[in-house]
């Protein structure tokens, strides 16, 4: 209200998610997405923290992993796609990478 808000990323691995996206990206945008694939990011600890990272990146980058959220192959709505969409991202024990002030 009146202020502003931030968001805090723990640096490190902003940074090594930041290089993997830049590795990845090319392979998702021209081999994944046009075969119809979904991508499933996963990780434990230190790599839960860059896989979620990492699946922000992904989607605020390419924006076919969100709009297609929910829809079949002829982009019909499809209940049993639910929110899954394209990209899903399994983070098991991940620490606490974000802050929202």
């Amino acid at each position: 209200q009146g202020g502003t808000s931030q968001i805090r990323c723990h640096e490190g691995i902003l940074i090594s998610s930041k290089r993997l996206a830049d590795v990845i990206q090319p392979f998702v945008e021209e081999l994944f997405l046009p075969a119809g694939y979904r991508i499933v990011v996963t990780g434990h600890s230190l790599g839960a923290g860059a896989g979620t990272i990492l699946g922000i990146l992904l989607r605020s980058r390419l924006p076919a992993l969100v709009s297609s959220a929910g829809r079949d192959d002829a982009g019909e709505g499809n209940e049993n796609n639910g929110d899954e969409g394209l990209l899903k991202v399994l983070a098991f024990a991940s620490p606490p990478v974000l802050d929202y002030d």
